[in-house]
């Protein structure tokens, strides 16, 4: 997104919020049964479908692709998709008809019409 996208998108779309989940997550090893926890290889949990953009750098695409290859330890059905061009706020951007075309297709070929 350029300078001036992002900062509209920051002023409309962005809310405070404390620093709670950061601090249950980054202390959730030492926590036994965390809120935090995730159990990877949960084999009757809902189709899970993972998206990021090439260039978001609040949640880099390593990082999703990352947890997919984590969640796809689990017989559920996992997908990965990486956009290119695209930053964190993927479904705002210009473009997002694609988005929304990609998971429309992906829910219709996962779950049926």
């Amino acid at each position: 997104m350029s300078e001036e996208d992002a900062r509209k998108a920051y002023e409309r779309y962005a809310i405070p919020d404390t620093g709670k989940p950061l601090f249950q997550s980054a202390f959730s090893d030492l926590i036994s049964h965390a809120t935090t926890s995730i159990n990877y290889k949960n084999n009757i949990r809902s189709p899970l479908l993972l998206l990021a953009g090439s260039e978001d750098h609040t949640v880099p695409a390593t990082v999703s692709r990352a947890n997919y290859k984590k969640y796809n330890q689990s017989s559920a059905k996992t997908d990965f998709h990486e956009f290119p061009g695209r930053s964190n706020l993927i479904m705002v951007q210009e473009g997002w008809q694609e988005v929304v075309d990609y998971i429309h297709t992906w829910l219709n070929k996962t779950l049926g019409d």
